[in-house]
């Protein structure tokens, strides 16, 4: 077969943007003072810039990112430019007793969306139906906690995950929402106040899984029940992602990487190579059943290219800690601490 200088070019061209394609910092916020109250010493007020604690893009160009002190992100370009807009009511004001507020946004399309945040000491949650330009308290929990992540599989029904510090209330609980996010429901309470959830995601109406400290729990009713499965660690698990009612990937503390064919059946375990066995992973995303990514401290980012099986070092930063990922149809975002937010194209 003869190659003519065009057709060379041309393949060049293809296999070389793969081979470059890499991680962008696209932003990163200025630093600013931020009041902090930690367990063993009196108040205080250090100078860092705000974390971006979650992100979501219902299509290619909406995106909209939440920091952990009330400060939204909003891009309509793909995330090329972003503008910095103030929540009201102003939610997650009051001092956090580890140096952050958990905040959580989703999107279910380019105008309507919703967030979970604190507000006034109290877990609360709000809507938006002009693209963020304005919000307003949809529910509010009355026990103190916090929620760490909110996952909507359409317009109607949503689910919200976190932390309970109440006498009755106590440790990681699910709230339901089947009318937009009016009302909301508390579907599951661990028991146990040392036992939090993380993050919530579902297939489709019925199946979903919610993982936390020590706990990967499961429906297969939209949520009416839970059960816990059975895991090979037992460790701390920050992030989940939900291929299809059978196929979910967990990641945790200490390298733990943990996947499911069979719907949570049976979990096998991922080996990571041994530096890196120490990390804690915060987040996992894969855009097919092949090509994956996942995040954590250390600024790491572990990308795949066979489901699984091999992972591969893309990104390291001792300095910086990565909290989460998503995607659009082209693209890839990392985003956490320092203010910074990460874009690959894939």
């Amino acid at each position: 077969m003869r190659f003519f200088p065009f057709t060379l070019l041309l393949i060049f061209l293809l296999t070389g943007v793969q081979a470059i394609a890499q991680w962008q910092v696209i932003k990163q916020l200025p630093a600013k003072p931020r009041k902090t109250l930690n367990v063993d010493v009196p108040p205080s007020t250090e100078l860092r810039p705000p974390i971006v604690w979650s992100m979501s893009f219902p299509d290619n160009l909406n995106g909209w990112a939440m920091c952990d002190d009330g400060t939204l992100l909003r891009t309509a370009n793909g995330g090329k430019t972003w503008i910095r807009n103030t929540i009201y009511p102003r939610v997650n004001t009051a001092i956090p007793f580890f140096a952050t507020n958990s905040i959580g946004v989703f999107f279910i399309n380019n105008r309507t969306g919703w967030i979970v945040a604190e507000y006034k000491k109290k877990m609360v949650v709000l809507g938006t139906e002009n693209a963020g330009q304005s919000w307003k308290i949809k529910y509010r929990v009355s026990f103190r906690g916090g929620f760490q992540n909110i996952w909507f599989i359409d317009e109607n029904r949503g689910w919200a995950v976190g932390a309970a510090e109440d006498k009755n209330v106590a440790g990681g609980i699910i709230y339901a929402t089947q009318d937009g996010g009016e009302t909301w429901n508390l579907q599951y309470a661990s028991g146990n106040k040392e036992l939090f959830l993380h993050e919530v995601k579902f297939a489709d109406v019925l199946n979903g899984w919610a993982i936390g400290d020590k706990s990967v729990i499961h429906t297969s009713d939209g949520g009416k029940t839970w059960q816990r499965q059975n895991i090979p660690e037992d460790t701390y698990f920050f992030g989940i992602d939900v291929l299809s009612p059978k196929e979910a990937w967990v990641v945790g503390s200490y390298g733990v990487i943990l996947h499911t064919i069979d719907g949570g059946k049976n979990w096998s375990q991922v080996k990571l190579s041994p530096e890196y066995e120490d990390h804690w992973l915060n987040s996992v995303k894969f855009v097919n059943s092949n090509k994956g990514w996942i995040v954590g401290n250390e600024g790491v980012i572990f990308f795949t290219n066979d489901g699984g099986k091999s992972w591969s070092l893309e990104n390291k930063n001792k300095s910086s800690y990565l909290r989460g990922l998503t995607t659009t149809k082209k693209s890839i975002f990392a985003f956490g601490n320092d203010g910074i937010i990460m874009q690959r194209s894939f």
